[in-house]
């Protein structure tokens, strides 16, 4: 409105100069869209294990920071969202799409995987809008992972978990992801010893077993000689009588994470189960250490000598504070030079999904050189996503769908014209010719525009009405 205020013309409407000021190309007036982010905060790093499954107290139903609770709000949301789609004429073609960023090495995707399969159900596909009778377009999904990590496995994994779990589809889009980017041989060269929670290890330890199991190679076998060996032993410094357990057991119950809790099988299975000592000390505020040999009600903190583990019970850990507090024991883990080739394999393995399945990565140069595994600028390593047309002899031909972006731009100071640049000067400082690099350039380009969230192309005077219109109704109660 001040921009066609500003430059409108005697007895011109304002739908009528922002018209003219696109068709004469004075400003750029792009279509665009709404995407709402799930946002994962500092709190609720804290807190979130802190509530346990067997508390019936009303406090944890409502206590924000409770996975199940997260999850139930963020289906409320979507549910809400669904229902104004269908009622708000137009809203669906400007609310875009949906994201969860920030804090991921303390918010696994495991938490947000039914949101966003939720968001993506059929049952969110709808006919035509009831009064303007236009289809209702699906919402995209985004989910940042793959840039902050312990372990490069770690990365990685996380990266597959998103892809597998969250209901994805050709055109949604993995933020980051510099897991699959990063050389290993340069990232184990700077990361000879790391330090990750022991449950982190663990699973990382199953991904591997299973990837292993589907497709064998030499390099699995080079760099983890005694795979299940250690899945066990590292399963024995969790979990109490761990003689019950098994790799496929354990992997059974790192997968059911990323389901809702079913509260059926769950009372049929703990009947009689009630927060034990450790949980009841720890919400009184008199005790922060674990208890070697307290009397305890729930059966998982009991050590039961009949006891045997079922995938549930390997579940039900993840929603108890006796276990985080386990979970988050530091390990000191050595990276060696033999894990390398494990490495690129399991980087081949995750691309290749992702290329199969049409899955784009954002990639933020500016925002990876300031806070990713990356030295500088002219060091990122975009080619090893997309690198058609700059493939040197002997390298591997990447061609996943790549966009360029800019993260935040205000926190960044950066736009998508500097994030550009800065690539056709790293290209150019890498010896490639300016025609390549174009070329190159256009390629990117183009995915980053097939694959974006917003379907259809609007003048500025039909924007500047719908919004008007939009506002509107959703200044009214709903």
């Amino acid at each position: 409105t001040a921009l066609a205020k500003s430059s409108n013309l005697p007895g011109e409407e304002i739908p009528q100069t922002l018209d003219r000021l696109q068709r004469e190309q004075t400003v750029s007036i792009p279509t665009f869209g709404v995407i709402y982010h799930f946002i994962k905060t500092d709190q609720q790093r804290k807190l979130y294990r802190q509530v346990c499954w067997a508390d019936g107290t009303p406090d944890k139903a409502e206590n924000p920071f409770y996975t199940e609770t997260l999850r139930k709000c963020s289906n409320f949301f979507s549910d809400m969202l669904t229902e104004m789609f269908q009622e708000v004429p137009h809203l669906a073609e400007y609310v875009v799409g949906l994201d969860a960023a920030s804090d991921e090495l303390y918010n696994e995707p495991w938490v947000y995987a039914p949101i966003f399969r939720y968001a993506r159900r059929k049952g969110n596909t709808f006919p035509p809008q009831r009064n303007t009778h236009t289809e209702i377009p699906n919402l995209g999904l985004t989910y940042h992972v793959g840039e902050e990590f312990r372990a490069l496995l770690s990365g990685l994994r996380a990266i597959d978990e998103v892809i597998e779990h969250f209901g994805y589809k050709t055109g949604d889009r993995l933020g980051h992801a510099l897991a699959l980017q990063v050389d290993p041989r340069l990232w184990q060269q700077n990361n000879e010893i790391i330090i990750q929670p022991q449950a982190e290890y663990l699973e990382n330890l199953l991904w591997v077993w299973y990837v292993k199991s589907q497709f064998p190679s030499e390099s699995f076998a080079v760099a983890i000689p005694d795979l299940e060996y250690k899945i066990m032993e590292t399963a024995a410094t969790l979990y109490p009588r761990s003689e019950s357990l098994s790799p496929y057991l354990l992997w059974r119950g790192y997968q059911l994470k990323f389901q809702p809790i079913d509260y059926g099988k769950v009372q049929a299975l703990c009947e009689g189960c009630a927060p034990c000592q450790y949980y009841q000390q720890l919400r009184q505020n008199t005790c922060n250490k674990l208890y070697a040999d307290s009397t305890r009600i729930c059966r998982l903190a009991a050590d039961q000598p009949a006891f045997v583990w079922t995938e549930y019970d390997l579940l039900l850990t993840h929603f108890c504070p006796l276990y985080a507090e386990r979970f988050s024991t530091p390990r000191f883990a050595a990276v060696s030079p033999a894990e390398v080739p494990m490495l690129i394999e399991l980087q081949k393995y995750v691309k290749h999904k992702i290329e199969q399945r049409g899955i784009t990565v954002e990639v933020n140069p500016t925002s990876n050189a300031s806070i990713g595994e990356i030295p500088h600028l002219f060091a990122h390593p975009l080619l090893r996503l997309n690198n058609r047309g700059l493939e040197k002899l002997g390298q591997d031909v990447n061609h996943m769908s790549v966009s360029i972006n800019t993260d935040d731009p205000l926190v960044f100071r950066t736009t998508i014209e500097n994030e550009i640049s800065y690539l056709y000067y790293m290209l150019m400082d890498m010896g490639y010719s300016q025609t390549d690099v174009l070329d190159w350039i256009d390629q990117i380009r183009k995915f980053s525009f097939d694959s974006r969230f917003i379907c259809r192309e609007k003048k500025a005077s039909v924007q500047y009405q719908e919004l008007a219109n939009l506002i509107a109704a959703l200044n009214r109660p709903f």
